[in-house]
């Protein structure tokens, strides 16, 4: 395996929470024919295109865009934060005896939804250089997770207080249909084939998207609050709250790598060593957890549960689908999930609370410091 180059880079961001990358691109395209005082040729203009994070300030009721130089209103206690690209193009065409066609093409992230966890509601703002009318939707009580469809036309939101999943029409940017749920749902999260999951208070819910009801609902070991699905092993990658009745369930082995896999009622899914302990207690599996930096955390009293995490779920999907990166208070690691090797870890001054993996960065937030931490990355 090559070596894994690292250095880091802090920035301040005031109470910087949910963490997400953009890389807007704008390309102009102009083709000029006729008589040969026109010109006649082909002119190529790019704008944007450089990779930049975008934060969310849940004290100032803001996203941040690359900087605090850029920031946008938003709705109250912004928490998740997820980049999506409209795929919109525009041709125009001029005529005469130069006759001029401009393609403009907006690739990259031009927008971005915001999950508002204490205003009941999502905003969506414009990040690149598309325009998109900005929106704020209302939709359940105490928003904490979205999760966009792989065509970017439909988000989907869990409203923890309401026990209820919004779905929102990402081109009319309203509400098109509500499912209740199981108690308290915190994540959600698609699978390799298009199905929507959501993971809450001890359980895991398959919902049909055709038909808007649940499939199947199978019970969990704890809290789900944040999920992923990995393509290469099949299974989910999760974040789990691990009361202090927990236990191993039976049929988990613990990995190289302290990642637990267990199968209940034929769906797989597994904890991570980076288990946020509720109320105090500690786990009784052997896995390491820590909750001390949460249960004192200043951001606590913003949330609408203890350990709800900014994240959107923290892997990153390469072409095998085995690079993960997992936080744990003041630890963070990136790690290959199939063999337990660990590429880096680290230790922060203060909990970290958003993590985000890209290709060739992780970006990590700390509110207490106001810092969004960069560490660039040359993965294997």
């Amino acid at each position: 395996m090559e070596p894994l180059y690292v250095a880091h880079n802090d920035h301040s961001f005031t109470s910087a929470f949910g963490v997400d990358e953009a890389a807007p691109e704008e390309t102009i395209t102009t083709t000029t024919t006729g008589l040969p005082h026109c010109g006649s040729g082909t002119t190529k203009s790019v704008l944007g295109g450089t990779p930049l994070p975008i934060v969310t300030l849940p004290t100032l009721g803001k996203l941040a865009v690359g900087s605090m130089s850029n920031l946008i209103p938003v709705g109250t206690t912004p928490t998740v934060v997820i980049a999506y690209n409209r795929t919109k193009i525009t041709t125009t065409t001029s005529g005469g005896t130069c006759y001029t066609m401009t393609t403009t093409a907006f690739t990259g992230a031009q927008a971005a939804l915001v999950v508002n966890t204490g205003s009941n509601n999502v905003s969506i703002v414009g990040i690149g250089q598309e325009y998109v009318p900005s929106a704020t939707i209302a939709v359940g009580n105490q928003p904490v997770s979205a999760a966009i469809n792989s065509a970017e036309t439909y988000a989907y939101i869990a409203n923890y207080g309401s026990n209820t999943i919004s779905e929102i029409n990402l081109q009319t940017m309203q509400v098109s249909r509500t499912l209740t749920v199981q108690t308290h749902p915190t994540t959600l999260s698609f699978d390799a084939n298009g199905n929507l999951w959501v993971g809450g208070q001890g359980f895991l819910q398959l919902i049909n998207l055709t038909n808007w009801s649940i499939s199947s609902t199978f019970p969990v070991d704890g809290t789900v609050a944040g999920m992923s699905y990995d393509t290469t092993a099949g299974e989910f990658i999760s974040t789990t709250i691990k009361n202090g009745d927990s236990t191993v369930p039976a049929n988990g082995n613990t990995l190289a790598n302290d990642v637990l896999y267990a199968n209940v009622a034929g769906i797989s899914y597994s904890t991570t060593s980076f288990i946020f302990v509720a109320n105090g207690n500690t786990s009784t599996s052997n896995i390491a957890a820590d909750n001390s930096p949460y249960t004192t955390s200043s951001i606590n009293p913003l949330l609408a549960f203890a350990a709800q995490n900014a994240f959107n779920p923290p892997i990153y999907t390469s072409i095998d689908s085995d690079i993960i990166a997992t936080a744990n208070g003041t630890t963070f690691t990136v790690s290959v999930l199939s063999t337990g090797s660990v590429l880096v870890s680290g230790q922060t001054p203060y909990p970290i609370r958003g993590v985000k993996l890209t290709s060739n960065m992780l970006y990590l937030t700390m509110p207490e410091s106001n810092s969004l931490v960069t560490l660039p990355l040359q993965l294997p």
